[in-house]
């Protein structure tokens, strides 16, 4: 019977604190947790960096379009000023024309019934490429998600190997800096992203 009581000592003591079922158990949640919040930001990530490339894409055909339209303005402007310096001698026809290519000419520069006109070009570039540029910040802030995501899950496994809380508690943390930068990203919280990187 002693023996038996002592066996069954030496078998608990022997027990290393928080080698318990449970503890693996929570470590493989969290693993879990991490690995479904990593995939969310590559896939976000890759998604942005799409919408950016097609936004870059449109603003550099705008920008062609820009330039045909300049070099139209600036081919009818000369002619004005041509037919200024050396008048023709046939006035009817030459001011027929003139009126129709000041017509032209200022249809060229603006154009707000179809928004083709030089001017509205000018601003929806601008205005696209205000977009691209957000996307583009937007991907690298997802990259640096994934890295940190990529961290915690790197401690958290080392934890079933060393059984240190540290690397629990270094994975946590992580973990969550990475969800809450992922989640104001998402949802565009600027306030929390300045803080975090600017403050």
């Amino acid at each position: 019977m002693s023996e038996s009581m002592e066996a069954l000592t030496t078998s608990h003591g022997s027990e290393a604190p928080g080698s318990g079922s449970g503890s693996p158990k929570l470590i493989g949640l969290l693993i879990s947790i991490l690995t479904l919040l990593l995939a969310s930001s590559d896939r976000l990530g890759k998604t942005t960096q799409s919408q950016a490339l097609r936004l870059h894409i449109e603003a550099s055909d705008m920008w062609s379009h820009y330039r045909s339209k300049t070099v139209r303005h600036d081919i009818l402007q000369t002619s004005l000023d041509s037919l200024k310096v050396h008048p023709a001698p046939n006035q009817t026809e030459v001011l027929t024309l003139v009126s129709g290519w000041r017509v032209e000419l200022a249809k060229v520069d603006s154009d707000p019934d179809t928004y083709e006109g030089r001017k509205e070009l000018l601003l929806k570039v601008k205005e696209i490429e205000v977009n691209r540029d957000l996307l583009y910040e937007k991907h690298h802030v997802y990259e640096f998600v994934s890295f940190l995501i990529h961290m915690a899950i790197v401690s958290a496994s080392v934890t079933l190997l060393t059984s240190l809380v540290w690397f629990t508690l270094g994975s946590v943390v992580l973990g969550g800096l990475g969800a809450t930068i992922l989640l104001a990203t998402y949802l565009q919280w600027w306030g929390i992203l300045t803080f975090l990187f600017k403050g």
